[in-house]
């Protein structure tokens, strides 16, 4: 499937604004690859990613599910994906201080 840069640019300027990295706080960037599955959102900071998807609106949609700020169940999963890649330890301390600040 070829995907033409204007039309992806619309897309995205359609689906924005885009949930910050809940690891690092920089919005996404977008790689196309070849293939059925050519959508994945990605983190340039941290690596942080979503997909391969087949289409640009589950690629979005993985990506603001993935980075919902203040769910327990969210946070969980991301401690899941992140330990053994080193980044648990930021994602850990975000939640740390905003539970802080809550009680």
């Amino acid at each position: 499937m070829q995907h033409n840069k204007d039309e992806l640019a619309k897309q995205l300027k359609r689906f924005a604004p885009f949930r910050v990295c809940l690891s690092c706080g920089t919005t996404p960037h977008l790689h196309l690859q070849k293939g059925a599955e050519p959508f994945t959102f990605y983190c340039l900071q941290c690596g942080f990613h979503v997909g391969p998807h087949g289409s640009m609106q589950a690629a979005v949609t993985d990506w603001h599910r993935a980075n919902l700020a203040n769910n327990e169940h969210i946070a969980e999963v991301w401690a899941m994906r992140y330990e053994r890649t080193g980044v648990y330890h930021v994602v850990q301390a975000k939640i740390d201080a905003q539970n802080e600040v809550a009680a």
